[in-house]
């Protein structure tokens, strides 16, 4: 790691947010009506952002997770490069990108998406986050899914289009696997 100033997830969450910024004010956009959705990296950016912005309205996070630390072997995949460093070094990161210390500021409507066989965030640890989050929010978890981020994903769309309709009572159902 080279430090908390010039990491990559730093670069990420201030890129999104500038993005959030130019979006809100475009004539064409409704800022109130904003929806973010991330997979895996993008999950955990789409994470810290809930945290950082709350006038976001909704959020479909697909393969992510806070508890960071609490992932089996420690760090797994994505965040294994966190690993080799000292601890001092692992716990200033932790403090800054683990989105575990920004869950409790979400107000946006969350669908938490993941598989019980996914290799980088394991069902204990997303169970954990999705328990924390404070706001509205539903956890699908897919059987057998092991990361699989190619093919037709209609499940997100639906609970966007669901969410701008205004309908936030409503959830849409998984079809039959």
């Amino acid at each position: 790691l080279s430090g908390v100033d010039s990491d990559g997830i730093r670069v990420g969450v201030i890129f999104a947010r500038r993005g959030l910024e130019f979006l809100r004010h475009r004539p064409e956009v409704d800022r109130n009506n904003i929806f973010v959705q991330g997979a895996s990296a993008g999950a955990h950016l789409s994470l810290i952002l809930l945290g950082l912005d709350p006038e976001i309205k909704a959020a479909a996070v697909k393969y992510g997770t806070g508890f960071i630390r609490d992932l089996p072997g420690y760090f797994g995949g994505y965040f294994g490069p966190i690993s080799l460093c000292p601890k001092a070094q692992q716990d200033e990161w932790l403090a800054h990108f683990d989105p575990r210390h920004v869950i409790k500021n979400y107000r946006a409507k969350v669908l938490l998406l993941s598989g019980t066989d996914d290799i980088f965030f394991w069902m204990p640890v997303v169970f954990k986050t999705f328990r924390e989050i404070p706001s509205e929010k539903r956890l699908l978890m897919r059987p057998n899914d092991n990361h699989q981020l190619v093919g037709k994903e209609e499940f997100s769309l639906k609970f966007f289009q669901e969410a701008r309709a205004g309908n936030l009572d409503g959830w849409p159902q998984p079809a039959t696997p």
